[in-house]
């Protein structure tokens, strides 16, 4: 429900968007890719007990160093934080879409 809201919105912004529930078909997604993403959008927890690292590293990988910005209803830890990118940002959800808007931006350093 919320990959497809957040889907909408972006879409509605005019973002040509990929979606992605899972290690597996993120990775599915940067295969079909003819260009490098612009920003990957991830929640933090994810199924299978998959987080956002495991998305960050795969993109990584396939990518280079593509801005991230994760998602959270929860509080990330210190510890989880240091380990992302410097071109990571996190956004406690939920969130309004200026406020989105504003944490995308800066995500891809604008």
């Amino acid at each position: 429900e919320m990959l497809d809201a957040l889907s909408c919105q972006l879409q509605a912004w005019g973002c040509d968007v990929q979606t992605a529930s899972s290690l597996s078909e993120t990775r599915m997604a940067l295969a079909d890719n003819i260009h490098i993403p612009d920003l990957v959008i991830t929640d933090f927890y994810l199924a299978n007990q998959e987080t956002a690292h495991d998305i960050i590293a795969a993109v990584h990988v396939d990518s280079g160093p593509v801005p991230i910005l994760v998602l959270s209803a929860e509080g990330i830890g210190d510890e989880d934080k240091a380990r992302w990118p410097a071109n990571t940002c996190l956004l406690r959800k939920p969130a309004k879409a200026d406020i989105l808007m504003g944490m995308m931006t800066k995500a891809m350093g604008d």
